[in-house]
């Protein structure tokens, strides 16, 4: 690798970090300014982790959680399989992963306002529906990229995805939360996204490890994953809970 490289791999690191972080500042004095505790019950009890294992007994949350963990599972090649299959069978240096992944974190600041106006006029069920299958069609067409410049094209969709389905999964989680247990049902939904990050690069490495040499076929099921969420959320509508 030539010194032109390695400097380019550093800009490009650092600038995705220096992005990431100034997002996050703005969200914060965003959330300062403008977000008011919508609580009026203050939980005087102790946390226990029991707790919030309580809201297993609530079916409707759990089978909301079960396609969680299936698209957070899609999710999770990411920074696993992604990364992997773009180096090695795309041949893509590390500097232009090191930009593919600061398009995401660009498009993310881009496309996050326009995308939750969209999920707000086309519904919670809706949102979820379309942030399955922006995960879908994204981590499909990784698997028809021939170069850098297509993966570019992937990374963009895979995006609309993510700023689609996240905030609007979040929105589901609270709707469907009685109110003084809130907490708890984002703690449980919260696991529920560390297990599907979890498992996600374990099956991506199987994956990878059978079919390197069948892209389409590796990530066609990548992308059928993301599929079957999307219908479980179409089949199953979390629906605010009564009294709400």
């Amino acid at each position: 690798m030539s010194q032109a490289d390695k400097r380019l791999i550093s800009v490009s690191y650092a600038f995705l970090f220096v992005l990431t972080t100034v997002a996050s500042l703005i969200g914060v004095i965003l959330v300062i300014l403008f977000i008011r505790e919508s609580l009026d019950a203050v939980e005087t009890e102790r946390f226990a982790f029991s707790r919030v294992l309580d809201v297993s007994r609530d079916v409707r949350f759990l089978i909301f959680c079960g396609w969680g963990v299936l698209l957070f599972m899609v999710m999770a090649q990411f920074a696993s399989t992604l990364a992997v299959f773009s180096t090695q069978n795309i041949g893509i240096s590390e500097a232009q992963l090191g930009w593919l992944f600061t398009i995401n974190g660009i498009a993310v600041v881009l496309f996050q306002w326009p995308a939750a106006r969209l999920a707000a006029r086309v519904g919670i069920r809706w949102g979820l529906v379309l942030g399955c299958l922006g995960y879908a069609v994204g981590y499909f067409s990784v698997g028809l990229a021939p170069s850098f410049g297509f993966l570019v094209g992937s990374m963009v969709i895979i995006t609309l995805g993510e700023v689609t389905f996240s905030p609007v999964s979040m929105a589901a989680v609270a709707n469907m939360a009685p109110a003084a247990r809130m907490g708890r049902y984002m703690g449980f939904f919260g696991l529920t996204e560390a297990l599907g990050w979890s498992l996600g690069p374990f099956l991506g490495g199987v994956l990878y490890d059978r079919l390197a040499d069948s892209p389409v076929t590796l990530w066609g099921i990548v992308a059928l994953m993301g599929v079957l969420a999307a219908a479980g959320y179409m089949l199953t509508q979390p629906r605010k809970r009564a009294g709400q």
